[in-house]
């Protein structure tokens, strides 16, 4: 009877530690599947802003450029939402695989029973469940200081997914002294903290890619590497395409192993001044109309040439494949958004209105040694208007404050009492140095002294 007992004990001893087991497995497995769950429901959120938001966001920081403002917005939103229904649709096929196998298994006795016929053929017609949506880059252009590298830079800011910024110059056709074009890749899985479903989903902006027009060659035999050579080299990356490229930066031989990318999901945006395009278009333009209506073929011509942003409204890619760009590469951008050239107002206004305007960062920079920096009205045209004739654009504003400042600058002192210097038109324009003056304010009694 003991024994008996005792292999009783020995035997429920076993079950509960078998029972325990199962336990715990399942334990394991759930949380593993939720974690899987969770892992790939969160790959991708959905945006953050809505075209609209996202339009604000970038009306913080760059003046005018309204219609360029809207298709960004439009653009990118569509990307991000473009990432989210690809996310949400391999998400459902997972779930769906999940659910076909765990009844597979738990049917495979039971009778099958023969499923109802459809008869509603709209459904069928309506069903967009298995309907692709194609990524449309985005080709920016305008003259310097327009603002192309600023649209990049917000951007960047405002989006959560893998944002990286390249010179077109620094490209070579394959084999030859420079960068390949591959190496924009490697730059987003870096930059994506070497995640590749991260890199695939990124944004890569394209600068200078102008620079890469197609050149007239004295010998025709000669390969235009750096010009006609690059664009082919883009044509599969902008396409869409799997790609082996490199896990890290650096000569060949210390790049180390490649890693497969798949560029369909990344969005390309270029961007570059196309200097003498407004030519190509009104050359176009004055070809159009000949014989009776070659006067007002003139008239036309001489009122766009007065307003080159009306030129720029009217380009083509046509216009792009006369500039030097090759049709195939014109044709990855399915969307072309001009900047128009800024005019004196917006050059003001680009001076005071930004978040990070460069006045503001001026009288930032003058309050840490205890002086209240001024511009006067005046002042700011006088700016605007030598950045109009310099044809630098924003580009140049910095600049005529720099040399407008240099004075006051070199008599700045971090432990002086609370002053205040204004900038007058006389000052940007040199007529007098000794113009400005440092004026102390008296903070007691809360007037400024003259």
């Amino acid at each position: 009877n003991n024994n008996n007992s005792n292999n009783r004990n020995i035997d429920n001893t076993n079950d509960e530690i078998n029972n325990k087991e199962k336990k715990t497995a399942r334990i394991v497995t759930t949380t593993t599947a939720a974690t899987v769950s969770n892992t790939s429901s969160s790959s991708f959120k959905s945006p953050v802003y809505s075209p609209r938001e996202l339009y604000n966001k970038l009306d913080e920081h760059i003046v005018g450029q309204e219609e360029a403002k809207k298709i960004f917005s439009v653009g990118v939103y569509n990307h991000l939402k473009r990432l989210q229904i690809k996310s949400e649709a391999k998400e459902a096929s997972r779930k769906a695989a999940n659910a076909t196998n765990t009844s597979d298994s738990t049917d495979s006795s039971q009778p099958t029973s023969t499923p109802p016929i459809n008869n509603n053929k709209n459904d069928n017609k309506n069903n967009l469940d298995n309907v692709e949506v194609e990524k449309s880059n985005i080709l920016i252009f305008g003259s310097t200081g327009s603002g192309k590298t600023l649209f990049a830079k917000t951007l960047a800011k405002l989006l959560n997914v893998p944002f990286v910024m390249v010179d077109a110059n620094c490209f070579t056709q394959a084999g030859y002294v420079g960068e390949d074009v591959d190496s924009i890749l490697t730059k987003l899985y870096v930059e994506s903290g070497c995640d590749i479903e991260k890199t695939e989903r990124g944004i890569v902006f394209i600068d200078e890619i102008d620079k890469k027009s197609v050149r007239a060659l004295t010998n025709s035999y000669a390969r235009d590497i750096a010009g006609e050579g690059v664009q082919q080299a883009l044509l599969k990356i902008l396409e869409g395409s799997v790609l082996h490229v490199a896990e890290k930066l650096g000569k060949r031989p210390e790049r180390g192993e490649t890693v497969k990318i798949d560029t369909s999901n990344i969005l390309f945006i270029a961007g570059g001044a196309f200097s003498g395009l407004d030519k190509v278009i009104l050359e176009r333009i004055s070809k159009k109309k000949f014989g009776f209506d070659s006067e007002t073929s003139q008239e036309f011509s001489e009122d766009v040439t007065e307003n080159s942003n009306s030129v720029l409204n009217k380009a083509e890619p046509r216009d792009f494949i006369q500039y030097g760009l090759i049709p195939e590469f014109v044709g990855r951008f399915s969307c072309c958004v001009p900047l128009m050239t800024l005019s004196e107002s917006e050059l003001v206004r680009v001076l005071t209105e930004p978040k990070h305007a460069l006045v503001k960062q001026y009288q930032k920079l003058f309050q840490s040694s205890n002086v209240d920096l001024v511009f006067t009205d005046d002042a700011l045209r006088e700016i605007a208007s030598q950045a109009i004739e310099m044809k630098t654009g924003a580009r140049g504003l910095k600049s005529i404050i720099e040399q407008t400042l240099l004075e006051p600058c070199f008599d700045l002192k971090s432990d002086s009492p609370r002053r205040k210097l204004v900038i007058s038109k006389n000052v940007v324009q040199k007529i007098d140095r000794h113009e400005f003056e440092f004026v102390v304010v008296d903070e007691s009694n809360n007037n400024e002294n003259d």
